[in-house]
């Protein structure tokens, strides 16, 4: 899951990504860097409840069962992308 899915009205895109880099820098950076560069961080932007997981698709998964009525959103750690193409 990069960046946004299953987008409730009352949120764009942009307002998702907007909060979760706020939150991001508030709340979780200083708990997750620098041990964790590289892996992948899922969070719910409405609670800030968040899944750190080495791999994607598990963190994907974990978020999904953890937040299922969340508005998520993936960010990969000290990286400005989720993945390469």
């Amino acid at each position: 899951m990069a960046g946004t899915q299953n987008i409730p009205t009352q949120y764009t895109g942009e307002e998702i990504a907007r909060l979760a880099n706020e939150i991001y820098e508030r709340d979780i950076k200083a708990v997750v860097e620098p041990e964790h560069i590289g892996s992948y961080l899922v969070m719910d932007i409405l609670t800030g409840n968040y899944v750190v997981d080495a791999d994607d698709l598990a963190a994907s998964f974990r978020a999904r069962e953890l937040f299922p009525k969340g508005i998520r959103f993936g960010m990969r750690i000290g990286h400005r992308a989720w993945g390469k193409i």
